[in-house]
């Protein structure tokens, strides 16, 4: 098997305020995305649960994330590909096509798995910037306790990045 790596491309970061858009090349990573737009007052409205995720790739493969809160108030659940508005592909036939949101064949291409070709950039929806919170609870009675809830577990014996 052959993987892509885009991480040696041109890096793109082209942020328009204005409409709260945000360009990236596909081998951003979600931490870099974040770590960018710190000083905008823009957020994107979902992110990676890790933050050495690629954009792209996360977005390809229907990768969920974590989402914050939606004006409502209450919890927004989401995948990463619904923050996206435009995307670049360069198909098997060579040819670079732009698909935006709300073309023929777009929803297919967001989540495609790279069966429409490889992406080579995403312009991503954003939104005006917001605090997340963690609540840590340290004693858990029992894991069925935690089927009703929204939790993540994440253990690891060694840590890398």
């Amino acid at each position: 098997m052959q993987l892509v790596s885009f991480r040696k491309m041109p890096r793109i970061f082209d942020l328009d305020q204005k409409r709260k858009t945000l360009t990236v090349d596909a081998g951003s990573t979600y931490s870099e995305v974040c770590a960018a737009l710190s000083s905008t007052g823009l957020a994107l409205p979902n992110t990676a649960s890790l933050p050495q995720f690629g954009v792209a790739g996360a977005v390809a493969t229907g990768t969920h994330g974590s989402s914050g809160l939606g004006k409502d108030g209450r919890l927004v659940r989401s995948g990463l590909a619904d923050a996206v508005l435009r995307m670049e592909i360069v198909g098997p036939d060579g040819e670079i096509r732009s698909l935006s949101r709300g073309d023929e064949g777009f929803s297919a291409s967001v989540v495609s798995l790279g069966c429409m070709g490889m992406v080579t950039s995403v312009t991503l929806e954003l939104v005006d910037d917001f605090d997340v919170f963690q609540v840590r609870r340290p004693q858990i009675a029992s894991f069925s306790s935690l089927n009703s809830s929204n939790f993540s577990l994440f253990w690891t014996d060694h840590f890398c990045c």
